[in-house]
């Protein structure tokens, strides 16, 4: 199903909370602001590390009795993964912004096709406001089959273009 939490730093709530981790001021961030870089802003890259760190301390809070694991330097095709209590392997792709809520993401062609071959066992975990004061958690599962029943809207955004060494401009 669909399920929004808040992942409150510092202040547990009924839904979900980070725990200790969570009181934690994003790298660059102003600890008493409104978590706005004090130089520059944060690359797509540290957003999404920070996005993936706050989906494996909300689900090492949330699962105590489960290894949580972040894979996503290994480009399976999901960020994170635990297994289940049926010992079923749960694949988890997270995606982090720093806007309040995200309308569209992007998802990779691997992603795509991990999400068709686990279905059930693969899950997209929508980090807002990952770099702000409460970021906010939206879990999607299913992904493949609520893009085939039309509930997900999917668009090729880019295309690779391979081209052959002799072709002339």
């Amino acid at each position: 199903g669909l399920f929004v939490a808040s992942l409150r730093r510092g202040r547990p709530n009924s839904a979900s909370s980070l725990g200790t981790a969570a009181g934690a001021t994003p790298p660059g961030a102003s600890p008493g602001g409104d978590g706005a870089p004090e130089s520059g802003s944060p690359t797509n890259a540290e957003v999404g590390a920070r996005g993936e760190e706050l989906v494996v301390e909300w689900l090492r809070s949330t699962r105590p009795r489960v290894v949580v694991k972040n894979v996503a330097n290994q480009k399976v095709g999901w960020d994170v993964q635990y297994r289940g209590e049926g010992g079923d392997l749960v694949r988890i792709e997270v995606k982090a912004t720093r806007a309040v809520r995200a309308s569209a993401i992007n998802l990779t062609a691997n992603e795509l096709r991990a999400a068709r071959e686990h279905q059930d066992r693969y899950w997209l975990y929508i980090v807002c406001d990952a770099w702000g004061q409460r970021p906010q958690l939206e879990r999607i599962s299913n992904v493949a089959a609520r893009i085939d029943a039309g509930r997900i809207s999917a668009t090729p955004t880019v295309f690779r273009l391979t081209i052959p060494a002799n072709s002339s401009a």
